[in-house]
């Protein structure tokens, strides 16, 4: 069992406290932080995809199914390079720069993963005038993921998180930013699977032999044990017994002894 885990920031209040003199000198703040755990099984599991029944009579119910395994994992730094310009005279120095990464959406294209989100970058500074002022930039990143293996989807829940920000200011007041990112992800493939959901067995109606020999000589066209079984409506195991077989799901060319149990 693995589980990929996800923290998000729900609620978040600062409290300023005073002292006697009225200067604020320290702050409380309460975060409310939820937590998301997505497991799952990191064992293949088998579905059943035929049934049936060699003594009595069964009513077998078919559905369709999503069978998700992992396919891969992305763990993979990312940077995203971005120039912001502000009017002229809007930015003469900066004091503090950083920024909060978002994941907008996560789609399979063709076996690739596109990751599409937004990096807001805060700037904390002084105009041309020495007044202090704070701006917000979106800076919309794009990052592909190619997973290397066929299955109808793909499917991922990343965790996107900044390593780190570098930046300069130009002489105009423009600022060149680039944030390194850090990418994580479980890419499940996923298919979709025919199998059987409900098995019902009338005890009470026992299905009637087309004959009464212990065994039936059968020459078969390339067919599973399984589907020798079924027809005969007989144990694939006692098969693979008779003729020295390993599997249910061989195919065989050669004639068979077929127990009538």
């Amino acid at each position: 069992m693995a589980f990929d885990a996800f923290a998000r920031v729900d609620s978040l209040e600062l409290h300023p406290k005073t002292a006697l003199d009225g200067d604020v000198r320290n702050i409380a703040f309460e975060v409310k932080i939820g937590l998301e755990v997505m497991p799952y099984c990191t064992e293949t599991k088998s579905f059943i995809t035929d049934a049936f029944s060699g003594k009595y009579t069964a009513d077998i119910s078919m559905a369709r199914f999503n069978a998700e395994n992992v396919a891969d994992s992305i763990n993979e730094n990312y940077v995203c390079k971005k120039k912001i310009e502000f009017g002229t005279g809007a930015l003469n120095d900066i004091f503090d720069l950083w920024s909060n990464v978002t994941v907008d959406h996560a789609t399979d294209e063709g076996g690739d993963i596109l990751i599409k989100g937004a990096v807001v970058i805060s700037i904390l500074g002084t105009d041309s005038e020495s007044v202090p002022v704070y701006f917000e930039r979106p800076v919309e990143y794009e990052y592909r993921y190619n997973v290397g293996q066929s299955a109808p989807s793909f499917r991922c829940r990343p965790e996107v998180s900044v390593v780190a920000v570098n930046y300069s200011l130009d002489s105009n007041g423009g600022v060149d930013v680039s944030v390194e990112l850090n990418i994580k992800a479980t890419v499940f493939a996923v298919n979709t699977v025919t199998a059987v959901s409900e098995i019902k067995v009338d005890s009470d109606n026992m299905l009637p032999r087309d004959n009464d020999t212990a065994v039936i000589l059968y020459y078969p066209e390339n067919e599973t044990v399984w589907n020798i079984a079924r027809k005969y409506r007989t144990s694939p195991e006692k098969i693979c017994e008779a003729n020295g077989l390993e599997s249910s799901e061989e195919v065989c060319q050669k004639i068979l002894l077929i127990p009538n149990v």
